[in-house]
């Protein structure tokens, strides 16, 4: 189970032994304690729990505007925080944990599907400019503009 930031989760791997669907039966669904909600339903069914790394969901518009901001940073070589650290929420995933969609590109490990649905979506725009060493270069940016209507 892996805990989200807003209280949920975002991703929970369930045994084949675990009892469906009684293993979701009493969870506080869309609240700040889901995920301690379903925590108790699965060890009150004993289901053995691991607790992940904390992650960020998407719920909100809000929630999409932070992902693309966190990816054009990625992308762009610009951190924030402790997205590119050892336990990262941006940390290589291991082989069989989301593997096939958390695919390697040159900049970096991301999802590049979710990269290509927001480039597609215009939610992040590409840029071309020079650096400080004069040389042309592409960056990415969020726009702000695509939130407008929302």
């Amino acid at each position: 189970l892996c805990p989200a930031n807003d209280g949920g989760y975002g991703m929970l791997c369930v045994p084949s032994h675990a009892p469906c669907p009684t293993i979701f039966e009493h969870v506080q669904w869309s609240t700040h304690l889901t995920a301690v909600s379903q925590l108790k339903a699965l060890t009150d069914c004993g289901v053995e729990v691991s607790l992940g790394k904390l992650m960020f969901d998407i719920d909100e518009m809000e929630d999409v505007r932070g992902l693309a901001g966190r990816l054009c940073n990625v992308r762009n070589g610009v951190l924030d925080g402790d997205e590119r650290k050892e336990g990262g929420v941006l940390e290589r995933c291991t082989p069989g944990a989301m593997a096939s969609s958390s695919l390697k590109d040159g900049d970096g490990n991301m999802c590049l599907y979710t990269w290509d649905a927001l480039m597609k979506l215009g939610i992040i725009l590409k840029q071309e400019g020079g650096n400080e060493d004069g040389q042309d270069r592409q960056f990415f940016i969020l726009n702000d503009k695509a939130f407008a209507s929302c």
